[in-house]
């Protein structure tokens, strides 16, 4: 099995048999809030360099000494979806330190357009674009970006319930053998 039992996550020790001649990245998955090690895998990743794309869609509170997830490979993604612990319904995230990358994801997410609408009704600006590339409709709305801006202001709270929340079913369930 190429999962830790224990997190849910990749199983660190088999990563490195998995790398071959094709392998190009690592997408490691924290689950459930369980960050994987982001310093035993960027070893690993930069020994045979790979690029790292973090999948934080389950873990948007978690850090690893202080650090949050998403931010130690190229990328960190980030989903918004209903179940997620901020919620606008639908649409993510990407963070990333590399300026390009972002500039990227941003056109293809206002499909492959040139230039987005702030740009092109703002004061001034010139209000033509260019479709550039082959791009998709993955951005969400003003709207939904505001509510969840709204959520960050109570993440940290909502996560300090949910650690209440996860001590009394251990201790309510202590007593049951699995």
């Amino acid at each position: 099995m190429d999962v830790d039992a224990a997190t849910g996550n990749m199983d660190l020790q088999q990563v490195e048999a998995k790398i071959g001649p094709k392998t190009v990245g690592i997408l490691p998955v924290h689950y459930t809030g369980y960050p994987v090690d982001m310093v035993k895998l960027m070893e690993i990743a930069t020994r045979h360099n790979l690029l790292v794309v973090e999948d934080c869609a389950h873990a948007i509170e978690a850090e690893i000494d202080l650090r949050h997830v998403g931010t130690f490979g190229n990328a960190g993604v980030f989903s918004f979806y209903a179940t997620k612990n901020i919620s606008i319904g639908e649409g993510g995230m990407v963070v990333s330190k590399d300026e390009d990358l972002i500039a990227r994801v941003a056109q293809l997410s206002l499909h492959g357009l040139s230039r987005g609408a702030w740009k092109r009704f703002s004061e001034g600006e010139k209000r033509t674009y260019d479709v550039e590339e082959i791009g998709y409709k993955a951005n969400f709305t003003d709207v939904q970006a505001a509510v969840g801006l709204a959520q960050l202001d109570e993440l940290e709270e909502n996560y300090r319930h949910r650690e209440i929340l996860w001590a009394q079913y251990v201790d309510g369930l202590s007593d049951i053998e699995v």
